[in-house]
């Protein structure tokens, strides 16, 4: 993503980003804005100084925990929200814990000296800029669906982010947090399909894989980047009960696997970051 992140970075020595954001020289940047903004905190309470989080405003909701901890510690943390469309906008339950200001990303040269007044204030601050289209690739899942097919005639999909969406459920990127967790949800009683996401889906829900109530109607196919492999993701999931089978690339014979599985069962379609 082309975008000039750093004119945002006034009066603040150090920032965390929300992927798929990224700045140069930025302390550090995450998969799950959660934890992005706790961290933030965590940073500002022990410096003492302002730190700057960037994220997708699609994702603001997830950070109202930190926000109004934040609030509660004085903490001096300041979050930019990026949005395309002003409607896209929903934070008033912002106002009870945070001071609030949402402007066009055009306006902000204006607007930028009471930004810098506000960061020093004592408590978080959210600008919400909205003009500014934060383009995500969608993930192409054809492959996998093509040899799943050819081994299970009767086979449906539940995909996130999908180019295809004609003869699949797609779910949007707005519903990242939780997905594998919905899934399971849906999976106790019924089939309901296979589950195919990235790797970004597993990394912000990856507790749900302890959860009692899995059972062979839960089949999930994650295209991992590479981080998946960095945080041995396929060794926590076996060791709460999970089958899981990792392959470098989608093959009728990864396809059998986990159309075969009596348990509940994880398919990791490799990659590179």
């Amino acid at each position: 993503m082309n975008y000039d992140w750093k004119r945002f970075v006034v009066n603040v020595k150090k920032t965390v980003t929300v992927l798929p954001i990224k700045l140069e020289n930025s302390v550090a940047e995450y998969q799950d804005a959660r934890s992005a903004a706790f961290f933030a905190m965590g940073m500002s309470i022990k410096q003492k100084e302002p730190i700057m989080l960037l994220i997708p405003g699609e994702y603001v909701a997830n950070i109202y925990t930190a926000i109004t901890e934040a609030w509660f510690q004085k903490a001096e943390m300041v979050v930019y929200a990026f949005y395309k469309n002003v409607s896209d906008v929903n934070v008033s339950w912002a106002d009870r814990c945070a001071k609030t200001m949402t402007i066009h990303v055009d306006e902000y040269e204006q607007k930028k000296k009471e930004i810098e007044l506000l960061s020093h204030i004592h408590m978080p601050i959210l600008i919400n800029v909205v003009g500014v289209d934060i383009e995500e690739q969608q993930e192409d899942y054809s492959t996998i669906m093509k040899f799943i097919r050819e081994v299970d005639s009767t086979a449906e999909f539940l995909c996130y982010d999908s180019k295809e969406t004609d003869t699949i459920t797609n779910i949007s990127r707005n519903y990242k947090y939780g997905i594998i967790s919905k899934y399971i949800g849906m999976s106790i009683g019924k089939k309901v399909g296979y589950l195919l996401c990235n790797a970004a889906c597993i990394l912000v829900d990856v507790n749900i894989f302890r959860t009692r109530y899995a059972n062979a109607n839960m089949k999930i196919v994650i295209v991992d980047d590479g981080h998946l492999k960095e945080n041995q993701i396929e060794q926590w999931v076996i060791s709460n009960g999970w089958r899981c089978n990792y392959t470098d690339c989608m093959n009728r014979e990864a396809a059998q696997w986990i159309k075969e599985q009596e348990n509940q069962s994880l398919l990791i379609v490799g990659g590179e970051k």
